[in-house]
């Protein structure tokens, strides 16, 4: 069983890709709706609420967790993969994150390209939330490539609650300002990185204000890069099924009706209130 946890909504456009491509498996989400979002929350309490949902997915019986926000991967994965995995599972046990999948595919995206005339850096923006941004996480992995690029990383502190809302279509004009505002000098971009699973649900919006640019997208780079992981890793044991289950730590009824309205393929299952992350 594979177990994707985010802080919100995010982690199900993680989910939609992972089941596009990796239907046999079995899948459990959970969402920790109730203190999204984590991008604006100090470092302990980060790594403290995804520990406790990594420890919740264990329970129920997952071989793999995909922490599928781009925030929890910056602050809490190496130090759960480090501290926390080996000191309570076995080395079965694998929590993975989305910031190193997108990397790499971004390399991947960029070596296949022309170069650019007289060897211009290719531009690349990253935007996320301030914790995300903060951390510089992604330009840690995006040095260690030896590409020739130019960073610019904004932080987008609004969106995630923009979207948690349910309510963008109804406020159209609102995440039009606020798009316009954070997306401002990014014109010239080659690449953006969506560094938040949230923003794919707003993707379209995103790519009017930046047509010249290339979207990378977590849903798309993790469930890619997921299928190479577990071809490299036979050890790891999943066992295929169809099961579906998805837990949020609170608002059971946005949360449903969210369902609904951005995943309508996830809309028959039914969330469950947990209160493991109490």
């Amino acid at each position: 069983m594979i177990g994707v946890f985010d802080s919100g909504l995010g982690g199900l456009t993680v989910l939609s890709a992972l089941l596009d491509r990796l239907p046999q498996y079995s899948y459990i989400y959970l969402g920790d709706n109730k203190r999204a979002p984590y991008g604006d929350q100090a470092s302990k309490d980060i790594y403290n609420y995804t520990r406790a949902g990594v420890d919740f997915l264990f329970q129920q019986g997952c071989a793999l967790i995909i922490v599928a926000c781009n925030t929890a991967t910056a602050v809490a994965l190496r130090r759960l993969q480090q501290e926390h995995l080996p000191k309570h599972y076995s080395p079965r046990h694998r929590v993975l994150g989305v910031i190193r999948p997108v990397v790499e595919v971004l390399k991947e995206t960029i070596k296949k390209e022309p170069e650019n005339p007289g060897s211009r850096p290719s531009q690349v923006g990253i935007i996320g939330t301030t914790a995300t941004i903060n951390s510089k996480a992604y330009e840690t992995e995006l040095h260690k490539l030896g590409l020739n690029i130019e960073i610019r990383a904004r932080a987008c502190p609004r969106l995630v609650p923009l979207i948690e809302s349910g309510n963008i279509m109804g406020q159209q004009a609102a995440l039009d300002k606020v798009l316009a505002e954070y997306l401002s000098g990014f014109d010239d971009l080659d690449h953006l990185i969506l560094g938040c699973t949230h923003y794919p649900i707003i993707e379209k919006d995103i790519k009017k204000r930046l047509p010249g640019a290339k979207l990378l997208s977590t849903p798309r780079a993790v469930s890619e890069k997921l299928i190479d992981y577990l071809g490299r890793h036979r050890e790891i044991k999943i066992a295929v099924g169809g099961q579906r289950k998805i837990y949020f730590s609170g608002n059971i009824e946005t949360s449903a009706a969210n369902l609904m309205k951005y995943f309508k393929k996830l809309g028959q299952i039914k969330p469950t209130v947990t209160k493991a992350l109490d």
